[in-house]
């Protein structure tokens, strides 16, 4: 996640781009594409651009998390 913080601002980004929510993830891109058409990882359209929240991204873990451990 470092990388990815502003380094004028040291703000971390609200939004990432499907690419880079997928190298976040640790799966490919079209694996990050796929979750997003079938609605799985909530994203929305800044002109031609798809964003991904990032609060999206840990909540998505975060539930995958809990049904991997029976919750």
């Amino acid at each position: 996640m470092s990388a990815l913080i502003k380094k004028e601002t040291g703000i971390p980004p609200v939004s990432v781009p499907v690419p880079v929510a997928a190298q976040l993830l640790g799966v490919s891109p079209r694996t990050a594409w796929t979750l997003v058409k079938k609605q799985e990882l909530p994203s929305f359209r800044i002109g031609s651009r798809v964003l991904i929240p990032y609060s999206a991204i840990t909540s998505f873990v975060d539930k995958r998390l809990a049904a991997a451990r029976g919750a």
